[in-house]
């Protein structure tokens, strides 16, 4: 929580940066500077950045998802192989995903879904532009993500079929996050 408090010589807000996170067990202060008044401009903001940063890097509630997922008796022991670019900003745990060379994420597997996340600015990496993508039957897996908010709404499998030439959005299983 921070305790905002005003300076008698400026009309910008100061924050302490003390007990800012309640989820923290055991070290209630800011490890940066717990007992400095943090101002405005460039120093202060620089300052609130790495504490967000800090406290706001693991975001669990972006990855409820993965508990059905996980009971799935059809697919929760797959796991998910992704490229090393091309990816907006996602939350998920590193033990369930692979990073993999292009050849390596085209090739048709049964225990690794080749991993996207969907967003309002359409499916990343640009699933219709993966030269050599579309090989066979295989499964993918999109991750429902909003870029502006950061929302997660789920994880979504599809199926592509063997004869298809862009991805056609067959939803075989969805696994919301909540």
């Amino acid at each position: 929580m921070y305790t905002h408090v005003r300076s008698s010589k400026s009309s910008r807000p100061l924050v302490r940066c003390e007990k800012i996170n309640t989820l923290d067990s055991g070290n209630k202060t800011s490890p940066i500077h717990p007992n400095r008044w943090v101002g405005g401009g460039i120093a202060g903001m620089n300052e609130l950045y790495a504490i967000k940063k800090l406290y706001m890097e693991d975001r669990p509630w972006t990855k409820y998802w993965i508990k059905s997922f996980m009971k799935d008796q059809k697919h929760g022991r797959k796991r998910f192989k992704r490229l090393d670019k091309g990816y907006p900003q996602f939350e998920i745990d590193e033990a369930l995903i692979d990073i993999v060379d292009f050849e390596e994420f085209i090739q048709i597997e049964e225990g690794r879904i080749p991993f996207f996340v969907g967003s309002q600015f359409g499916i990343q990496p640009k699933i219709d532009d993966i030269p050599q993508f579309f090989n066979g039957e295989k499964q993918i897996a999109v991750l429902g993500k909003s870029l502006l908010s950061g929302h997660v709404a789920g994880l979504t499998i599809f199926q592509i079929g063997k004869d298809e030439k862009k991805f056609n959005f067959n939803e075989i299983a969805y696994y919301e996050n909540k």
